[in-house]
């Protein structure tokens, strides 16, 4: 992995931690939704499966974003092993990407109870989101 310095490393820890808190919360809020619905459409078990996905990743996103802040705060108290942030920067990339597909996927998808034809335009929507998010990344 590259070398990043401790200062860069915990400040793109804080912004995943708030980016992930808020996607997650969004996840969280529509599988509630989703599992109170009556609804007995096939795509919904879908739905609900994608953004549990989602959920999950976002949180474990989190905890290891708080992982770092809190190794490479000043005050830490134990000298800083930097390949000991080697494996919680793998777990947040990986979840984070994780989330971003499965609440895209959520997004996407998510029109096909409705009808067939704003299912056809969230899948559309979803796909441009995603190359959008993709491309500025």
């Amino acid at each position: 992995m590259i070398e990043l310095s401790t200062t860069y490393l915990r400040e793109l820890a804080t912004q995943t931690v708030f980016i992930s808190a808020f996607l997650g919360g969004f996840s969280a809020s529509i599988l509630g939704t989703l599992i109170l619905s009556k609804n007995e459409h096939k795509i919904l078990k879908y739905v609900i499966v994608g953004a549990s996905l989602s959920a999950i990743a976002f949180i474990v996103c989190v905890l290891a974003s708080t992982q770092i802040i809190m190794v490479t705060t000043p005050d830490y108290p134990f000298k800083l092993d930097k390949s000991e942030l080697e494996f919680p920067r793998l777990v947040i990339g990986l979840s984070f990407y994780i989330g971003i597909l499965a609440l895209m996927f959520v997004l996407s998808i998510s029109g096909w109870i409705y009808s067939k034809s704003v299912g056809i335009t969230t899948t559309i929507l979803g796909i441009i989101g995603l190359i959008l998010i993709f491309m500025s990344m």
